[in-house]
């Protein structure tokens, strides 16, 4: 893929090489455009290296007049990374004053706007309302985290990480299907303790639920993740629930712990006896409790790891029993892996996905949730 990175002239500059090197790894072809600004902050010379493709600067325009015509029809992806909150402003208004603007005005497909700016700046209500407004047109905001900024405070403003910004790259030009939504991802694996110490739970990594969250933004919707992995499911249960509602899609990534041992021992078992014996109870199912609350507009999707011969039919009992509108069926192999592989089923429809990477099928089971819902 073709893959076009504008650099705008912010501290978040020094992680935009990170992304460079990351788009590199995964073989795409890359070019860059470097404002006067950014180039105080760092060298074309070591964009150049990573890049392995050429820097364009305001300079270069001077000698290369249709290169920001050019370079809208090479790219695939568009991605301006740092995006500073002068240039987010200047694009909102259709200002067109420099290379990379004019160029981003030439593009007819998405462009990606990693937001990063101070957490006062970036929470003006003039900055708000730009994003607000932006999003209208053809631009993906990818919102800033919080974390430590260049003026020593901590807020909201630093620009995502090269690893969220690269899975946002990934998706670049899909629709935003989700636009208006608001959606929430549960993931990780749930704890039962046996004893302060030990504890009942699985091996699911949480990644998936990750990507899912990701995805949805990606993809126009509001998300939120909630990670239940130092939970027991009574916490989980009693915490989700408070929140349902608020919610018009919900996906239950999460691994639940099925069994709890009837009493919990306080302190330590000793190592002892040669054997012990424990008494489990079923613990209370949490998706099956949420298929029963859900809100005509809501929307509820459940995960099934299964055993392969009986993959779908398990999958669509499920389904019914719960009262799901989708269910993503999986065989077991994938628990904590790198890649996906299963079913997207509904009460209509069965659609099977390939093994792929799990930050690829993320999207693609989401595409496929949107069309078949």
């Amino acid at each position: 893929m073709n893959v076009l990175v504008g650099i705008s002239g912010g501290i978040a500059c020094y992680k935009t090489l990170e992304l460079i090197r990351l788009l590199k790894k995964k073989h795409h072809n890359v070019k860059t455009i470097m404002t006067n600004f950014a180039r105080e902050f760092i060298s074309p010379m070591i964009v150049k290296t990573l890049s392995q493709g050429e820097v364009y600067t305001d300079e270069t325009w001077k000698d290369y007049p249709l290169c920001h015509i050019d370079l809208a029809r090479w790219a695939d992806a568009f991605v301006i990374a740092p995006c500073t909150i002068n240039t987010l402003s200047k694009l909102r208004y259709a200002i067109a004053d420099n290379l990379l603007t004019t160029t981003a005005l030439a593009y007819k497909s998405y462009i990606l706007l990693a937001v990063s700016a101070n957490t006062v700046m970036y929470e003006n209500d003039i900055t708000q309302e730009n994003i607000k407004e932006i999003e209208k047109y053809r631009f993906k905001i990818i919102e800033p985290i919080y974390g430590l900024l260049a003026c020593n405070e901590e807020g909201v403003g630093k620009m995502a990480e090269p690893e969220e910004i690269l899975f946002y790259i990934q998706s670049a030009n899909d629709k935003p299907i989700f636009k208006g939504k608001k959606a929430l991802v549960i993931g990780g694996a749930t704890k039962e303790y046996i004893d302060d110490v030990r504890f009942i739970s699985n091996g699911s990594s949480g990644k998936m639920a990750r990507y899912l969250t990701m995805g949805f933004k990606s993809l126009g919707a509001k998300a939120d993740f909630l990670d239940v992995s130092n939970m027991d499911v009574e916490k989980a249960y009693n915490y989700i629930t408070n929140i349902f509602n608020d919610y018009d899609i919900i996906v239950m990534n999460a691994a639940i712990s099925d069994y709890k041992v009837s009493s919990k021992y306080q302190g330590k078992i000793k190592k002892t006896e040669d054997k012990i014996v424990l008494e489990l109870l079923k613990t209370k199912d949490i998706l099956k409790e949420l298929g029963s609350m859900k809100k005509t507009h809501q929307k509820l999707i459940g995960f099934a790891l299964e055993e392969e011969q009986k993959l779908i039919e398990n999958a669509k009992s499920k389904l019914l029993n719960k009262n799901l509108d989708a269910i993503v069926a999986n065989p077991i192999s994938v628990m904590g892996a790198d890649e996906f592989e299963g079913y997207v089923i509904t009460n209509k429809a069965v659609k099977s996905l390939p093994k792929m990477p799990k930050d690829i099928a993320s999207i693609e089971i989401l595409k496929t949730i949107g069309d078949i819902l």
